[in-house]
């Protein structure tokens, strides 16, 4: 837990709960579960992203778990393993007034 910007730049197992941003850095693995506002994956993550306003899946990023985000951006180059839900929020879609 914590607050401000994490990078993981190493190997670390457990879930991680920012409020702030998280980046993992190329050659770097993540196990658990996270939270955070917006996350960075260069690395390699092995867990579920929950609830983030936006996550971005760089060239060379490896993602092996289920996904809810406001935003999601993939590059050419990246892999991802699980489900994925982006744009929506509790009550429908995003803009949705009913």
């Amino acid at each position: 837990h914590g607050t401000g910007h994490v990078r993981i730049a190493g190997q670390f197992k457990g879930d991680v709960n920012v409020d702030g941003d998280l980046t993992i850095e190329k050659g770097a693995k993540l196990i658990g579960g996270v939270k955070a506002q917006k996350i960075t994956i260069a690395g390699e993550l092995d867990g579920n992203v929950e609830n983030a306003q936006r996550v971005e899946l760089l060239d060379g990023g490896v993602l092996n778990g289920d996904l809810k985000a406001g935003a999601f951006t993939v590059a050419a180059g990246s892999r991802m393993r699980g489900s994925v839900e982006f744009g929506w929020d509790d009550k429908g879609r995003k803009g949705d007034d009913a």
